[in-house]
């Protein structure tokens, strides 16, 4: 399951009061970075086999400076402008309906206080929960009604909006990844400036020296077959002057 958090309560205690954890249950720390700023919580290892995501970093990714966002779940109404939350608050099970409705009411009204020039404001949902059509449904018309300057838009689903983000990882995940990362910089880094030295001397060196090898033995048979001609030549030499009388006579 994607599960979207807030990372940026100002303090421990204000986040696990919003992320209860377990009560026999430790918590575990999630972070993620995103130009080197790091965004983390605590969370109970109940969302251990969920893929969490940053709610502030969604914003960043999809909406300009200026723009809202609404995100409802099954148990959370939280308000994000300029990518930081203004608004959160606990859903009842109980009573989805009433809750949605009167966040809606204080979304209304902080839009409008931030709205000075009297433009129009366009406020983005995404609701990641069962109820989801009947959840979108209750907030678009609730925004827009008796609103003119507001108009609300479905940013999208929420398993589909997170592909191009980061996910929240645990420190020792994070470690892991660290240490892997570095392991294969330093195998690339051991490639380029040892590896490749040690393959060129034993590859292209060693073929290098063979083609050596080869014209070496080819010139020493030249060598060997000028040898024997010389000799040939210098013996045939010798019986003509053997021929030849020292008066310069035949014999």
């Amino acid at each position: 399951m994607v599960r979207l958090v807030i990372t940026d309560f100002s303090t421990q205690e204000e986040n696990e009061f919003f992320y209860p954890a377990d009560e026999y249950e430790a918590q575990k720390y999630f972070l993620t970075y995103h130009r080197f700023k790091k965004y983390g919580l605590f969370l109970s290892k109940s969302y251990e086999d969920d893929d969490v995501y940053s709610l502030s970093l969604l914003s960043k990714h999809y909406l300009k400076s200026g723009e809202f966002l609404v995100y409802i779940s099954d148990y959370e109404f939280v308000i994000l402008f300029n990518h930081k939350r203004v608004y959160s608050s606990k859903i009842n099970p109980n009573f989805i309906i009433d809750d949605i409705i009167k966040s809606v009411l204080i979304a209304k009204h902080i839009i409008m206080l931030t709205n000075t020039t009297g433009n129009m404001s366009k406020l983005y949902c995404v609701a990641n929960t069962k109820y989801r059509y009947a959840v979108e449904n209750i907030v678009t018309r609730n925004i827009t009604k008796d609103s003119p300057n507001i108009s609300a838009e479905i940013l999208g689903r929420a398993e589909e909006l997170v592909k191009p983000l980061n996910e929240l990882t645990t420190m020792n995940n994070l470690v892991l990844k660290n240490i892997a990362a570095l392991a294969v910089v330093g195998v690339l880094w051991w490639v380029a400036f040892f590896a490749y030295d040690m393959l060129i001397l034993k590859f292209v060196n060693k073929h290098s020296t063979k083609a050596q090898e080869i014209e070496l033995r080819v010139q020493k048979r030249l060598i060997q077959k000028e040898k024997i001609a010389y000799k040939k030549l210098e013996k045939e030499y010798n019986t003509m002057l053997s021929c030849i009388s020292k008066d310069g006579n035949k014999k």
